[in-house]
């Protein structure tokens, strides 16, 4: 029996970050993930790194970026 069915995915954007100093000109640290970023700058939530590398936002005082 054969189904047709299919299922709805969402493209995630998974790889390196890079911690950039407040002007973008220096890189600070390099991490292997979102996750990893986040424990080693104690952020509360991995959620908060995927806020900042998604809108460009500074988060305490550093740039964040794929």
């Amino acid at each position: 029996c054969s189904s047709d069915l299919t299922k709805t995915t969402r493209i995630q954007k998974n790889g390196y970050i890079a911690k950039l100093n407040e002007s973008e000109t220096a890189i600070i640290a390099v991490y292997l993930d979102r996750k990893t970023a986040a424990q080693k700058n104690q952020c509360k939530s991995i959620s908060s790194i995927d806020w900042a590398v998604a809108h460009h936002t500074l988060k305490d005082g550093h740039y964040y970026k794929l």
